[in-house]
């Protein structure tokens, strides 16, 4: 239980990801035993009686339901039982490492996210579902204006129809000038958080049942050019491709919460 909580926290982003990991070049760092003792997948034990951190990023895959494509890209759900408490959806692959230029989709929206209750009825989302998803999106933000229907913060759906190509104008942007919701994957890095939500607060939940949950995110990639400059030095043009993760579903039991 307490890896399971460990893991939450960190989808969650309260906690930095592998930050124990070796480096390279650098001599391993040893613990005492007693670590592994309550954090056992975190550690190895050695035949001298000392533990090592595990390097096994897959161990971090392992919570919630996984999604693997042909191409390396992952995709994982974690959906918490309490309407009022944080799910996660998270991004990596084991594989291949990203390299810099993806983006989040705009203010939270989906290919695809699809509640169906335990009579298998899709469920509507509350009028205000979109703008209560911006709540777990980046804040202090500069949002530009005459935004494209599909990637209108004040939308209240959660899938929209992504096109295959689009630009940096509908993102928002901080007050420094930069792009929003950029990220690097990596496989040394496991899973990334690239959407934080509350059931509660996307639904009413009024019976208690099986309730099946289906999200399909979209990521967003700088194309090759001269038009930006990132933090790295890369160049870029400011027309994003479209990227597609897995779909992923998974079964919850869920109560009524406050709403």
């Amino acid at each position: 239980m307490k890896n399971k909580m460990c893991f939450t926290m960190v989808l969650a982003g309260f906690i930095p990801g592998l930050t124990c990991m070796a480096q390279p070049n650098r001599p391993v760092q040893t613990f005492p035993a007693s670590y592994a003792t309550n954090y056992p997948e975190d550690f190895i034990l050695t035949s001298n009686g000392t533990s090592i951190w595990n390097t096994n990023i897959d161990r971090y895959w392992r919570y919630g339901v996984l999604k693997e494509m042909t191409n390396g890209w992952r995709a994982l759900l974690y959906v918490s039982t309490n309407t009022s408490y944080m799910s996660v959806i998270a991004a990596g692959s084991l594989i291949t490492n990203s390299g810099p230029g993806y983006l989040t989709a705009p203010y939270g929206k989906f290919a695809k996210f699809e509640l169906l209750d335990s009579d298998g009825k899709v469920m509507q989302p509350k009028l205000d579902a979109g703008t209560n998803m911006l709540k777990w999106y980046d804040h202090d933000l500069i949002y530009d204006t005459n935004q494209p229907a599909w990637a209108s913060p004040t939308n209240g759906s959660l899938a929209v129809d992504f096109p295959e190509t689009t630009t940096v104008k509908v993102f928002p942007h901080g007050r420094g000038g930069g792009v929003a919701g950029v990220f690097i994957f990596s496989t040394k890095q496991g899973p990334l958080p690239i959407s934080k939500f509350v059931l509660g607060d996307l639904y009413s939940i009024t019976n208690e049942g099986d309730y099946t949950l289906t999200v399909q995110p979209v990521l967003y990639k700088f194309g090759n050019g001269t038009n930006l400059t990132d933090m790295f030095g890369n160049k870029y043009t400011d027309i994003l491709n479209r990227v597609d993760l897995p779909s992923v579903a998974t079964k919850v039991h869920l109560v009524p919460n406050k709403q």
